[in-house]
């Protein structure tokens, strides 16, 4: 499941001024940066305007791209797609429909505890003005949910250590408080999971690494609370 996943926009022209854009999800390789597979969403036609907001990954490997769209028959509506990890093909879809002169826009995604997702955007009132927060779930696609939520993890770092023999990694995972004592994160490295025990409000890890160069440290579980952190062995 690591690796690093970018979404935004493709414009099939290079036309901003015609409002043909295109969802386009990126996967690349954590440690390479090696393309490992693209998703793209959308016909190309004047007003076929469909742009992604956000990308999230759960810890089962389910990519969710959302954002919104106006390729037929949509109509400023907001749009869910679940991709595969490892292929980026379309596992599902959900949508939510504009009604009237009220149309929706997606925003930023985050996950609960249960794995839940949530989406915050907003309600545009074409007669009033008005614009409104909305906010969307959607049910988690992992049995049992359960794990970290992110709001708990206040933050990852990382840093490299030369020793005798090589280099010393080390990472820590820093928690908000001490709730989560005992309970367990994974911390990827380049791509290898290391599940480490938390001890009070900290989870740290210390590895021996031999190869000299950039190394990807990322926290996949709970996946999805930081983009991952990049640290040097020289």
């Amino acid at each position: 499941m690591s690796g690093l996943f970018l979404d935004g926009a493709s414009d099939p022209e290079g036309d901003p001024s015609n409002f043909n854009d295109n969802f386009f999800t990126v996967k690349r390789d954590a440690t390479t940066g090696a393309l490992l597979w693209t998703h793209s969403y959308g016909d190309n036609c004047v007003g076929c305007y469909d742009i992604a907001s956000d990308v999230r990954v759960d810890p089962a490997g389910n990519v969710f791209v959302i954002g919104w769209t106006t390729t037929p028959p949509f109509s400023n509506d907001i749009i869910l797609f679940v991709l595969d990890t490892d292929t980026g093909l379309e596992i599902n879809r959900g949508q939510v429909l504009s009604s009237g002169t009220e149309t929706f826009n997606s925003g930023a995604l985050r996950f609960d505890a249960e794995f839940n997702l949530y989406d915050g955007g907003r309600i545009y009132n074409a007669n009033t003005g008005a614009v409104d927060i909305n906010v969307t779930k959607w049910a988690s696609l992992i049995a049992g949910g359960g794990g970290i939520p992110c709001e708990d993890v206040a933050s990852i770092q990382a840093r490299c250590k030369p020793t005798r023999n090589g280099h010393r990694l080390l990472a820590r995972v820093t928690l908000t408080d001490t709730s989560h004592s005992g309970e367990q994160v994974t911390i990827s490295v380049d791509g290898a999971p290391n599940v480490v025990t938390i001890s009070d409000n900290r989870a740290q890890l210390s590895i021996n690494i031999a190869a000299a160069g950039e190394h990807m440290i990322e926290l996949t579980d709970p996946a999805g609370c930081f983009p991952p952190v990049v640290t040097t062995c020289d």
